[in-house]
């Protein structure tokens, strides 16, 4: 006949403890970069074929140059740009609808919204600390595609993937995870705007595409989804949240004493938030300015008439 201590179930295994992404020594980031970055370099490699052709028929026709026929030939002309766009869209539906779907949904990240400052800068959800990993990776391939993709070097870009990823990993610093509530709005919510951006971008840099009236009709679409959601996650909610959660909780906790990660990181997450907040204002202020002239097409109007015409 079995004991009575043998009865008593076991406890379950406690889970090992969250730990801080350190120098980048966690696999779900390489995952995440190295799976995008091969992605990436394969469309790109299969545009490029795509584009021969055309590029042989200028060469040995010797008349002027035509623009190619085609979605995908026109695509072809703009390999680097087009692959990323494709590749990044995938990303930012994931963390739209993962995001907002915890931010309305998750118990957990609702328990820690209603605590105090040191919950919700303390304080772990499970959700938020997969985004922040996930960001991690990223924008860790955006970065180096944006640095080595000519088409889509430019400055303010560099600037906000670069500030995105310190980010993430100071989140992830020694004595953290920490603001992995935060991350779940900062690092997923928002990215609603970006998935209909990734259309916007190839219209706006391939606007002979919009010879066809189906473009035309993708274009102003995506074009005004994009708007609406950008100043409204972007330009209110998310100076918002800023305003009224993360710099309080942060100036609350920094007057406790209760800074449990190194003060350089702790300073960068409000300084680099505070770059990344005016930034955001920044295009949405561009946006605006679009808007209030009325000119619903931007430069697309100028570049079919040019192309196309």
């Amino acid at each position: 006949m079995p004991s009575a201590s043998t009865l008593v179930p076991a406890p379950p295994p406690v889970p090992p403890p969250l730990t801080g992404l350190g120098v980048l020594e966690d696999e779900v980031v390489y995952g995440w970069f190295f799976g995008l970055l091969a992605a990436h370099v394969v469309l790109r490699f299969l545009l490029s074929l795509a584009q021969m052709p055309h590029d042989h028929a200028k060469k040995t026709d010797g008349m002027p140059a035509q623009q190619p026929k085609g979605t995908v030939a026109k695509l072809a002309t703009m390999p680097g740009l087009t692959a990323h766009q494709i590749v990044i869209f995938f990303p930012f539906a994931y963390a739209a609808y993962y995001g907002n779907l915890s931010f309305l949904c998750d118990a957990e990240l609702h328990e820690l919204a209603g605590g105090s400052a040191v919950d919700r800068l303390y304080g772990i959800s499970e959700v938020g600390w997969r985004l922040m990993r996930f960001m991690a990776g990223f924008q860790l391939y955006d970065l180096v595609v944006t640095a080595l993709e000519k088409d889509l070097c430019k400055t303010e870009h560099l600037l906000h993937h670069s500030f995105a990823l310190t980010t993430a990993l100071a989140g992830s610093a020694n004595g953290g995870p920490w603001c992995t509530y935060y991350a779940v709005f900062f690092f997923a919510v928002v990215e609603v705007s970006s998935v209909p951006l990734c259309a916007v971008d190839v219209y706006r840099s391939i606007p002979s595409l919009m010879a066809e009236p189906v473009h035309r009709a993708i274009n102003e679409v995506c074009r005004t989804t994009f708007a609406l959601s950008f100043l409204a996650v972007r330009c209110l909610a998310f100076p918002a949240l800023m305003l009224l959660q993360l710099w309080p909780d942060l100036y609350e906790c920094y007057t406790l004493g209760d800074v449990r990660v190194p003060l350089r990181v702790y300073v960068w997450m409000g300084l680099a938030s505070m770059f990344l907040t005016g930034l955001q204002l920044f295009w949405g202020w561009k946006i605006l300015k679009v808007i209030l002239k009325g000119n619903l097409k931007g430069k697309d109007a100028s570049a079919i008439q040019s192309e196309v015409h």
